[in-house]
């Protein structure tokens, strides 16, 4: 028998004691919004992220605020083409047994899916069949997240670098034809605060691979990395390595990526024990070519 999730969640809810109001996010919240995320363990992000997030999805980043405290926050980063990357709900740990935000995530719902052609959302295993069956979605793939050292990356980098100011254009084109989206702004953001990035481009001089290697605020990220084959990913992944050595990598990438690719190149690592699953409802033909993506952003920045 079929679980009917909108009775099942609304006779759960109703045991909560208020309601949280969803009300756009403004510059002056991002403290505490950032305060939140660290407390969650959603490390990804820094307060020029949390900035460039609100600059660029103004009409989608949302707080939960409850007795006129911030007490959540809830948002999707948008594409210019309209794909929205709805991310989990994130509320207090202190106020989850106090607020009824039932209605409100729906609300969120329905207000992302009035403004987008598609959405991809990672979320955890045990919430897909929710996913799927409150909202529409449909599940692709999942990811999961490896640790491993640069060190251990010995693989031969010829023909791949670090990108030059002139490469940018072209490494945002490639991105854009495998996210079938732009993902300019966000590259030129994370270039802009630190990031270092490798490219390694064919015969013909085109871009075969790029990925950046990005300081988060409490680890080291290796991502995107976005090639067209195995052997240009394994050349950029080599060039990175090098010019990053004795530093430790986190990546997030398909499952199946995190595991065949790595042991492939020979290079030891640990797979963290959670994973995510990718969902996606809308337009599938903007979906991502998933097999020309080796890691991404992170879950809650594709």
């Amino acid at each position: 028998m079929s679980i009917d999730w909108a009775v099942m969640l609304k006779e759960k809810e109703a045991l909560r004691e208020g309601m949280a109001s969803m009300q756009l996010a403004k510059p002056e919240d991002i403290y505490e919004i950032l305060r939140l995320f660290y407390e969650e363990g959603w490390i990804e992000f820094g307060k020029d992220d949390l900035e460039f997030l609100l600059e660029s999805s103004p009409r989608s980043s949302f707080k939960s605020v409850y007795d006129g405290k911030i007490v959540g926050t809830v948002f999707a980063t948008a594409t210019p083409e309209g794909v929205y990357y709805p991310n989990s709900r994130l509320i207090d740990q202190r106020y989850r047994k106090k607020i009824k935000y039932y209605e409100e995530g729906i609300r969120f719902m329905e207000y992302i899916a009035g403004l987008s052609r598609l959405e991809v959302i990672y979320s955890a295993p045990r919430l897909v069949e929710k996913y799927c069956g409150l909202y529409g979605f449909q599940a692709l793939c999942t990811y999961r997240r490896a640790i491993f050292a640069a060190d251990n990356v010995k693989l031969d980098c010829v023909g791949a670098r670090e990108i030059t100011a002139e490469d940018i254009d072209d490494v945002c084109a490639f991105a854009k034809d495998v996210y079938r989206s732009s993902r300019s702004q966000l590259i030129r953001h994370f270039l802009a605060r630190g990031a270092r990035g490798f490219v390694s481009r064919g015969s013909d001089h085109r871009v075969e691979a790029f990925t950046l290697v990005r300081l988060l605020p409490r680890a080291r990220a290796l991502g995107p990395l976005l090639a067209v084959d195995d052997g240009a990913a394994r050349r950029v992944l080599a060039a990175a390595a090098r010019s990053c050595p004795e530093e430790i990598w986190q990546v997030d990438a398909e499952e199946t990526k995190c595991t065949t690719f790595l042991k492939d190149c020979g290079i030891p690592f640990r797979l963290q024990e959670s994973s995510m699953v990718k969902l996606a409802r809308g337009d599938q033909s903007l979906l991502e070519d998933e097999s020309r993506i080796y890691t991404i952003f992170s879950h809650y920045m594709s």
